[in-house]
């Protein structure tokens, strides 16, 4: 079996990113997130989930996240 090494973000484009942000996330601040989504070469989509924290099981973000990753899986079939 051959393994993957560590593939540098501006190399990466095997498969779709979706960053899904909480906007308040005191812990993680999207400029940090932002700064590592941005040197992703491949396709990529940013959603940041309005109203919700850290970890994002709270409404409205988990309503948000379901729709953003749905909304990639149909762009992608």
């Amino acid at each position: 079996m051959k393994w993957l090494s560590a593939i540098e973000p501006e190399n990466f484009d095997l498969c779709p990113i979706l960053l899904a942000h909480p906007h308040i996330d005191p812990w993680t601040p999207l400029e940090l997130s932002k700064n590592f989504y941005d040197r992703i070469k491949g396709a990529k989509r940013l959603v940041v989930l309005e109203g919700c924290g850290h970890f994002p099981v709270e409404e409205p973000g988990q309503h948000q996240l379901e729709e953003a990753i749905q909304s990639m899986v149909r762009t992608q079939a």
